[in-house]
């Protein structure tokens, strides 16, 4: 296994680990996310200066599309955290990670592109898995699966606006998208005139771990080493992250994976995977990649 998929997977497993964290934060999702975009920002660019890493004037266009998928990003992740406090960490999880069904059909329908049949046959799949979780959810915490939802089409404004960001360095990338996110938070604040909470002495240790390790380093890793990979392949190993979420939490909080959820958990991994791993072996045996 090459560097940049060592560095890939360890992010993955990091962003797993979030909901764990986070419930030791006797705060709102939004508050949790305020230190932890907050935190990961200032280290980063603390970083860039003490490295000097930025030696080059960016284009605007980077730094727009940097900007806005950093808001995305910080939108995704407050919808993603108010699914934690409704539903499960897991199951909130896997919801966000519908959101490459909803990327697809942006591809589709708004940029008029052509999809592989491999792609609409695992979308299927991811569709009935989501059904299936609906179906556990919908009578009992529905504003939790609209919650999930949300931080779904986060992630498919993240990954638009991310592409304008290809030559940007991964540092100089991660470190505006905190910067960005945190800035939707306070706006947030600003509008609703909520005031910014103390976590308290609990509440300080596991915030701190949640925005130096899980979010600076993680956010490092994850966008260093994401275009070094291949997209099928870097779509395929990122069920690692609602994989690992769920096994998080149930040896740490204890939350129960009823058999719906782990059927719709199972179908919606297994979309994903058939989707974008089918469609890569098959570009690779003609020399290709994706």
């Amino acid at each position: 296994m090459d560097r940049a998929k060592r560095k890939y997977i360890i992010s993955l497993l990091l962003f797993g680990s979030n909901g764990v964290w986070a419930a030791q934060i006797p705060l709102a999702g939004q508050q949790i996310i305020f230190y932890r975009t907050a935190l990961g920002g200032m280290l980063l660019f603390g970083l860039l200066l003490l490295l000097r890493k930025h030696q080059r004037p960016l284009a605007g266009k980077q730094v727009v599309g940097a900007a806005l998928s950093g808001a995305a990003l910080g939108g995704a992740w407050m919808c993603l955290y108010g699914a934690y406090d409704l539903i499960s960490v897991g199951m909130a999880t896997m919801l966000y990670y519908c959101g490459p069904l909803l990327l697809l059909l942006f591809l589709v329908f708004v940029l008029r592109q052509s999809t592989p049949k491999e792609k609409w046959m695992g979308a299927g799949v991811i569709f009935c898995g989501l059904f299936v979780l609906s179906v556990q959810h919908l009578s009992d915490n529905w504003q939790g699966l609209l919650l999930g939802l949300g931080s779904a089409v986060g992630y498919v404004l993240t990954v638009v606006f991310d592409r304008q960001t290809k030559r940007m360095d991964g540092l100089e990338k991660a470190a505006i998208q905190l910067a960005a996110a945190c800035g939707v938070v306070v706006m947030y604040f600003i509008a609703t005139g909520e005031s910014i909470a103390w976590p308290g002495k609990e509440g300080i240790l596991p915030l701190l771990w949640l925005g130096v390790v899980n979010t600076a380093i993680g956010c490092y890793l994850y966008f260093s080493s994401l275009t070094k990979i291949p997209m099928g392949q870097a779509a395929v190993i990122g069920y690692v992250e609602p994989v690992s979420a769920i096994v998080f939490s149930a040896i740490c909080l204890g939350e129960h994976v009823s058999v719906l959820e782990g059927l719709g958990a199972a179908l919606i991994i297994g979309g994903g995977i058939f989707g974008e791993k089918v469609r890569w072996s098959r570009r690779n045996q003609h020399g290709f990649s994706a």
